[in-house]
């Protein structure tokens, strides 16, 4: 079977590629407002095609429309703002940030375990409308918990079931769109192979994301997984290696390359080494690529450096 890359422009003549790794198999349909997306499967022989239909907001359409001065970037960022911190990422504008406004998961379990009000809590991202000034797309931080069963014996974040419950996590979203204003949802702790229940779990969640206008981005956090995700799960992004250190690609990698993210950290990393790795990811046809000295919670000393080089780059 062959892939192939169609896109149809409201107004602009049809354009038809085949064969390009980053792209294939999308089918992109553009109007004033929201965009579809399918997948395609063309085989030469019979010229029958086969579609899948998924609707995508227009921000995750690629590196063309990034705004302009934007770094292409997926930054995570979990927490510790304050006025040095929301500065220093305001200056570097990443194109993306993944992160925790006051009515996603750790603002709701203060607000409910601790009595904390919303906004009086600072470490989480209380200006989403001040990033977004800048050009910075949000992305509010929920998590499945493989799908509601997570606990420590199970590799989850270990609270109780009641914070991945999918009625709870549907709060999140609507509360999240509603009140915080996100641009998207990140959707943690995916299962990399869900099985149907999983699978009805995770397509109420972007269902529901989806028909906010939201982004959807999940999170595997391995190399393989399930296709799935792109084909019907009604993921616009998918995180995948949480380990990035410049590896081949899995074939799941391979195919769905220009929605997939990567991230890495390492103590002893330098702007340059993050450059480096960056660059591989991209060259190897991956979408986005984070890199710092620890995980998400700070910003490495040269992370200015490093998105410079970045920005001269792209």
């Amino acid at each position: 079977m062959q892939k192939a890359l169609v896109i149809f422009t409201v107004g602009l003549r049809t354009r038809l590629e085949i064969g390009h790794r980053r792209q294939e198999g999308a089918i992109i349909v553009l109007s004033d407002s929201k965009a579809l997306t399918s997948e395609v499967s063309i085989n030469p022989r019979t010229e029958v095609c086969h579609f899948y239909w998924q609707r995508i907001p227009m921000g995750v359409l690629g590196n063309s429309r990034r705004g302009e001065g934007l770094v292409r970037l997926n930054m995570k960022s979990y927490g510790n703002h304050n006025s040095t911190y929301d500065s220093r990422i305001l200056r570097i504008r990443p194109e993306y940030v993944i992160d925790n406004p006051p009515h996603g998961l750790y603002g709701e379990m203060e607000h409910q375990l601790n009595g904390y009000s919303y906004s009086g809590l600072d470490y989480l991202l209380q200006d989403v409308a001040g990033y977004q000034a800048a050009g910075i797309k949000v992305i509010g931080y929920i998590t499945g918990g493989y799908e509601g069963g997570a606990g420590e014996d199970t590799g989850g974040d270990g609270y109780g079931s009641y914070w991945y419950s999918l009625e709870l996590n549907k709060m999140l979203i609507r509360n999240m769109a509603e009140i915080d204003g996100v641009d998207g949802v990140f959707i943690d702790e995916c299962s990399s192979y869900p099985n149907t229940s999983s699978k009805a779990y995770l397509r109420e969640l972007t269902d529901l994301a989806h028909s906010y206008g939201l982004i959807t981005w999940g999170n595997v956090g391995v190399d393989q997984f399930d296709d799935w995700f792109f084909t019907e799960g009604g993921f616009d992004l998918m995180q995948s290696s949480e380990r990035w250190q410049g590896q081949s690609l899995s074939q799941v990698q391979q195919d769905w390359g220009y929605r997939v993210s990567v991230t890495g950290f390492n103590a002893s990393y330098t702007a340059e080494d993050a450059f480096n790795l960056t660059i591989d990811a991209w060259e190897k046809g991956l979408a986005y690529c984070y890199i710092n000295n620890v995980e998400y919670v700070s910003i490495a000393p040269w992370f200015e450096e490093y998105t410079a080089l970045l920005r001269d780059y792209q």
